[in-house]
């Protein structure tokens, strides 16, 4: 029985704080809306991975890279502020950049898709970075970058060194 109350419970946690984080607000009414659309939210989760609709498997040594997402937020932010005042100001003229970066995609199992969606998720979560595409079978990244300085932070959030 417990057994198959963790996984919804997961799915209801996940989902209760990313509705937190969306409207930024804990008011009891925010509260309830947010326990009722979790739970809803984990049920059709659930239902969909047993019966075989989603094929993520989660590796919880992946946590402790995600520690650094919210400094990585603020950073650039910051750079990306600065660069606008930057604009504003006329003494900055310039575009972003694509960039390829080479990375071990993994194949079609259901730990590497996962492993593909969280990295796309982490690096579009900083505001410096836009994942463009993910090729699985070249094993690369496709991303737009605002501002150059961001190298530092994109090797964080891929967890590369």
């Amino acid at each position: 029985m417990i057994a198959s109350v963790r996984p919804w419970f997961g799915w209801w946690a996940a989902g209760f704080v990313f509705y937190l984080l969306l409207v930024w607000n804990i008011a009891p009414a925010e509260l309830a809306a947010g326990t009722i659309v979790a739970a809803f939210a984990a049920t059709l989760a659930e239902l969909a991975r047993r019966n075989g609709l989603a094929h993520f498997d989660f590796d919880v040594h992946w946590l402790p890279r995600a520690r650094v997402l919210p400094a990585l937020v603020v950073k650039d932010t910051g750079l990306l502020a600065i660069t606008l005042w930057q604009q504003v100001r006329g003494t900055r003229v310039g575009a972003g950049e694509w960039r390829v970066i080479e990375w071990r995609t993994g194949g079609k199992d259901a730990r590497s898709a996962l492993r593909r969606a969280l990295v796309n998720l982490a690096v579009t979560v900083t505001p410096n970075d836009f994942v463009v595409g993910i090729d699985a079978e070249e094993d690369y990244l496709l991303l737009y970058r605002l501002r150059e300085d961001g190298e530092r932070s994109l090797r964080k959030t891929l967890g590369r060194r």
